[in-house]
């Protein structure tokens, strides 16, 4: 079996090829009911999600240390830090035999890097869900639906903030997505104050979302020194060996051969829950057009009646006329006109 893509090969590319060709044909019907084209590229890269390698995506908000993480994990300045966003792009990060940067498109960048885990899983790097640009949020939230991990990245002297919780509350409740944090600047507090910040941010998923998370807390500027540097107490003090350990050792091949697959089902599924309630909302606004119509038609048989109850009314009323007009020429005949009178008439003076 591929240690790439297990899912592609033995005894689960049946199924995965059944998943695929029921996405398919979910897109055709969806097509056909003229839903709008954002749905169906959904369920298209959906389809396309499963025959990529194993995707984690780090977020998080921007100053919370993603770059800094993904530098100290390569040993090299792979992505720009600074105090204040420094892009609107997406970073795609893939195995290659040498450094290279390709522009895939306007928002998405794939950087190729000779780091070996990467020959099994992508990494991508979204830029701050807080980000004072709102496109840089839209562009994230566009490429979370395609994520088969979420690494939530927050740091011990802002944890767990207001945009964060938003933010987490549209990975988990929305696209269902398993989440683990990621704790930086741990070298800025103390050893208590990291284990407070740990327990806070476990209670508030408890109590927001109902899970408890995995909180991996490190030190992204030791680890990048003790890394560069070859200091081995520095890389021990920040701890990242701990997340590696995580992500590439506990994480088995079956554990991600399980998200890898569960991952588009539970996004089709939001998208279909989606799709009902835009079906409910075009049932609502038929039976609405219909109600009308209902009135419109009874308003309309209600008019008809009275015009014609008046017109049956101004009709008698014209033959009742006619009758008194042609009863008084009877009269006038019988009383003016009758034999007895004939010689009378002859008399021009009478």
């Amino acid at each position: 079996m591929s240690m790439e893509r297990p899912w592609l090969e033995g005894e689960f590319s049946e199924k995965v090829a059944a998943l695929k060709e029921t996405f398919r044909l979910l897109e055709k019907d969806l097509r056909e009911a003229s839903l709008d084209s954002d749905t169906l590229e959904q369920l298209r890269q959906l389809a396309q999600q499963l025959d990529e390698l194993f995707l984690l995506v780090i977020v998080g908000e921007f100053n919370s240390g993603k770059s800094s993480l993904i530098n100290a994990l390569f040993g090299a300045t792979i992505c720009p830090e600074g105090p204040v966003p420094t892009t609107d792009k997406i970073n795609v990060l893939k195995y290659g035999e040498a450094q290279v940067e390709r522009h895939a498109s306007t928002f998405i960048v794939e950087r190729y890097f000779p780091y070996e885990p990467l020959k099994t899983l992508n990494i991508v790097d979204t830029p701050g869900t807080n980000s004072i640009v709102k496109q840089h949020q839209e562009i994230t939230q566009e490429y979370i639906p395609r994520a088969d991990l979420i690494m939530f990245v927050t740091s011990v002297d802002r944890p767990y903030s207001q945009s964060e919780r938003s933010f987490l509350e549209l990975i988990s409740d929305r696209w269902r997505k398993k989440v683990f944090f990621v704790l930086t600047k741990i070298d800025t507090q103390e050893p208590e104050n990291v284990r407070s910040v740990e327990a806070f941010i476990k209670q508030n998923c408890r109590d927001d979302f109902g899970f408890e998370p995995q909180v991996i807390p490190i030190s992204p500027k030791l680890a990048f020194k003790g890394r560069t540097e070859g200091d081995a107490a520095q890389f021990e003090q920040s701890r990242l060996a701990e997340l590696e350990e995580y992500l590439f050792v506990t994480l088995s091949d079956a554990e991600k051969l399980t998200l890898k697959v569960s991952s588009p089902i539970e996004a089709a599924r939001r998208v279909c829950e989606d799709v009902l309630e835009e079906f409910d909302e075009r049932l609502r606004v038929i039976d609405e057009h219909a109600e009308t119509l209902t009135r419109v038609e009874n308003l309309v048989t209600e008019r008809a009646r009275a015009i014609k109850d008046g017109y049956t009314k101004h009709l008698l009323s014209i033959k009742n006329l006619l009758t008194s007009v042609e009863n008084r020429g009877s009269e006038y005949f019988d009383d003016k006109i009758h034999l007895a009178n004939l010689w009378s008439l002859r008399d021009r003076g009478r």
